[in-house]
């Protein structure tokens, strides 16, 4: 991959979790304790693990394996001792 061409992807990249962030309290009401799977804004893929939601992806298009956004959706809100 051509170095522009991999600045294209990360841009890409940055649109779709801004795009997931901006929607994050709707989409985990809509897909709660699951990953989705975003490209170009649009969620085309959701399950209730890695390799089943890497498995949905591959199967819908294998080029798009590595270049979409992905983010687990908790039901609530979830608190993190470091």
């Amino acid at each position: 991959m051509k170095n522009g061409s991999v600045l294209r992807e990360l841009r890409k990249f940055e649109r779709d979790s801004s795009w997931i962030h901006r929607r994050f309290e709707d989409l985990r009401k809509r897909y709660p304790n699951e990953l989705i799977a975003v490209r170009g804004g649009k969620i085309i893929a959701h399950a209730k693990s890695v390799p089943e939601l890497h498995a949905k992806v591959r199967r819908l298009n294998p080029r798009l394996v590595g270049k979409v956004a992905i983010e687990f959706l908790p039901k609530e809100d979830q608190l993190l001792i470091l």
